[in-house]
């Protein structure tokens, strides 16, 4: 996590490209990203002290992309789901990531009052509208 050209700068996530055991790039998702900068805090806090930072090393839980209304699809510890239980999994999984109870009963609402209704879809016609006139600059 560490630019090897530049030992002061550190990245992770999107911004860094950070090899894994085999040599690949581990892929751009907020599971990596958060155990990164749990890695990063701890490397930087090394460097600080004198010690040598470590390796940044993880095995994927899974995967899970949502599809729309109520579905999704999921791998999870080699498991395949799809449908409703990958998208209840995806939602209680990203639910126990949000801090704080309170907020955690606001968005269980909103995503049960959600459920009972269509997405809003609102289309705004853009060829309706004038084109604001064009001012010239006099020196």
């Amino acid at each position: 996590m560490r630019s090897r050209s530049h030992p002061a700068v550190w990245a992770l996530g999107d911004c860094a490209a950070i090899p894994d055991p085999q040599g690949r790039p581990y892929p751009a998702l907020a599971q990596h990203a958060v155990r990164e900068a749990r890695r990063l805090a701890e490397n930087v806090a090394a460097v600080l002290q004198g010690r040598s930072p470590k390796p940044f090393v993880f095995r994927s839980l899974g995967t899970m992309a949502s599809l729309g209304h109520s579905r999704a699809v999921a791998q999870v510890f080699g498991l395949r789901l799809r449908g409703f239980p990958a998208w209840w999994l995806r939602r209680t999984y990203y639910l126990m990531q949000m801090p704080r109870w309170d907020r955690r009963l606001r968005i269980v609402l909103d995503w049960t009052v959600a459920l009972f209704f269509r997405p809003d879809i609102t289309k705004v016609d853009i060829t309706s509208e004038q084109p604001l006139p064009q001012f010239s600059r006099e020196t």
